[in-house]
């Protein structure tokens, strides 16, 4: 017997216990990638403060 899909909608605003844990399982693990993406780009990304006020550096550096 072949299980029948329910429509879109009605998935996603009203999901059953197993497709609330996928959906909430996936958007962690796009949440764990995006956080290294961006880590990498932030840590590749040059900082060049040569047109900043010294103040702005000095919290910069602070914060970092």
């Amino acid at each position: 017997m072949q299980q029948r899909t329910r429509p879109l909608l009605t998935r996603l605003l009203r999901p059953t216990r197993q497709e609330r844990l996928r959906m909430l399982n996936s958007e962690a693990w796009v949440c764990v990638l995006a956080s290294y993406v961006l880590t990498l780009f932030a840590y590749l990304w040059p900082a060049d403060f040569r047109n900043q006020a010294p103040a702005y550096v000095a919290v910069a550096w602070s914060r970092s």
